[in-house]
């Protein structure tokens, strides 16, 4: 008897955990890292309105809003990529680098990769252009703050 009662309990409860767990993950950091990065190259470039396609990366990508600075952000991974720069005019995609330290800084890359075709059923990308957003750490105010990008 004990035993169904806690069977019942657990799958009563299991549903409301997974779902708790989900909607923290997908709730947007306007903190993270990547996040003001990818916020910081957005005011870079002059293309207000399109889609962007990123490679999704969990260390990178998870997290980020689907709109952004007046942009419509995708987060694909590998075969759906694939499968859209196939069907699609759309050649151009999008990689967020983990972050990195440089000469006192801290840096992300924002890569952009070119799809090229190389014979009628296999394409390669291309590195295209590299935008990097550098920052600072002040340890007392404990504030991440964007230096540059270039």
């Amino acid at each position: 008897m004990r035993n169904q009662i806690l069977s019942s309990l657990f799958i009563f409860l299991f549903p409301l955990v997974v779902n708790g767990q989900v909607a923290a993950s997908e709730s947007i950091d306007s903190s993270n890292v990547y996040f003001i990065a990818l916020r910081a190259y957005l005011k870079t470039i002059d293309n207000e309105g399109e889609t962007l396609f990123f490679l999704r990366d969990i260390s990178t990508t998870d997290g980020l809003p689907v709109v952004l600075e007046g942009y419509s952000l995708k987060f694909l991974d590998g075969p759906a990529l694939v499968k859209r720069l196939k069907d699609a005019k759309e050649d151009v995609v999008y990689r967020i680098a983990p972050i990195q330290f440089e000469d006192g800084l801290f840096r992300v890359g924002i890569l952009r990769f070119r799809a090229v075709p190389v014979t009628r059923k296999k394409m390669k990308l291309v590195d295209e252009v590299a935008v990097y957003v550098y920052f600072k750490y002040d340890c007392e105010g404990k504030v991440l703050s964007v230096v540059e990008v270039k």
